[in-house]
């Protein structure tokens, strides 16, 4: 049974090929429903906050900071995740995911890989 975009590269259909070779009873999924729990087509959603230090939005002087304070923040940790319903085979759905990271770091002023 052809496979076609069942995943979201190359190495996702070689997976469900392998898969169908190693369970002949898996029933792939073409689109690869996602498991993620918010669409990216999900309208934003508006709400009020809670105002937790007095009652009302305002400023607040943080002492010791000043616009000369230069800022400690040297890397940060970004990344990506994608989980997919690949398959079913006897009747238990087989979920495949990707993961991506990357940490960046500034070097005078802009950050690099």
């Amino acid at each position: 049974m052809p496979v076609g975009n069942s995943g979201p590269d190359a190495a996702s259909r070689a997976a469900v090929r392998l898969l169908m070779h190693q369970l002949p009873g898996l029933s792939p999924v073409e689109a690869g429903a996602s498991l993620e729990p918010f669409a990216s087509s999900d309208p934003p959603i508006l709400r009020s906050a809670q105002i937790v230090e007095g009652s009302v939005l305002r400023v607040v002087k943080v002492a010791g900071v000043s616009r000369e304070t230069t800022s400690g923040f040297g890397a940060f940790l970004d990344g990506a995740q994608k989980v997919q319903v690949i398959g079913h085979y006897l009747g238990t759905p087989l979920v495949i995911g990707t993961v991506s990271a990357a940490v960046r770091i500034r070097m005078n002023r802009p950050l690099i890989t």
